[in-house]
């Protein structure tokens, strides 16, 4: 693991730990209490994101579909008012835990509070457990709060491997949106085949539909090039699952 945006807290800090993805309106009501939790104790508010999910290397499985990039995710939370840090996620940390997850980020600062979900974990086995989380927390003197359960992302990801981008933006109330990236090579893991697609350039919409192909490549991933440098970002429409039902 390794943090890749700019980090230097110059206080303690009040964090949560989470993908995100799906970015949800509980997602967005999670930030705006932790950012008036941080202003209440004279904290500074941190979203930790991993980045890719995790389960995307757990048993081998390197298949993930997501609805969000990462891009996107920072900027949804950040407009709540509050630091998204991006921490990359690679297949060796897998077995990592946390203590070692948060060794990375209190080598950067000191976390006085951590919010996490009632059933969530930071990191699998022992060392990841609820055990070792409310265990390592006490050592190091961070205030542990849990969250209520709640189940967010209502089957997005098997939409997106479907190619249903229209029936995953009802489950979600937003269309997926993709980041234009130094590399003009896009590549994710949904279905390969044709996506109905707006652009934006400058920040003016252009709300004519086009058309990108995704081509599966020999990882199981599918990839289509960025179309035009000047495109800022891509807002997908219909995928080949949703195009598939309306010519039934």
């Amino acid at each position: 693991m390794r943090i890749i945006s700019e980090f230097n807290p110059e206080r303690e800090m009040i964090a949560t730990v989470g993908v995100w993805d799906p970015f949800m309106d509980a997602h967005r009501e999670l930030c705006a209490d932790l950012r008036d939790a941080a202003a209440q104790r004279g904290l500074i508010p941190y979203v930790l994101m991993l980045d890719p999910h995790p389960a995307r290397y757990a048993n081998g499985n390197f298949g993930w579909a997501s609805f969000d990039d990462i891009v996107t995710r920072q900027r949804m939370a950040e407009a709540a008012g509050v630091t998204a840090v991006v921490i990359r996620f690679e297949p060796e940390d897998i077995s990592a835990g946390v203590r070692e997850f948060l060794d990375v980020v209190e080598e950067r600062g000191t976390i006085a509070e951590l919010w996490l979900g009632a059933s969530q974990s930071l990191g699998t086995g022992a060392g990841g457990s609820h055990e070792a989380v409310n265990s390592e927390t006490a050592r190091r003197n961070i205030v542990l709060r849990r969250l209520g359960s709640s189940s967010l992302t209502g089957g997005v990801r098997h939409l997106l491997l479907d190619g249903r981008i229209h029936d995953a933006s009802l489950v979600t109330g937003r269309l997926p949106t993709r980041y234009r990236t130094p590399s003009r090579r896009m590549e994710m893991f949904w279905k390969e085949g044709p996506y109905q697609v707006m652009t934006v350039r400058g920040g003016i919409l252009d709300a004519r539909p086009q058309t990108i192909t995704m081509v599966k490549d020999d990882q199981s991933m599918v990839s289509f090039d960025w179309p035009d440098d000047e495109i800022e970002n891509i807002i997908f429409l219909r995928g080949p699952g949703d195009m598939r039902e309306s010519y039934a």
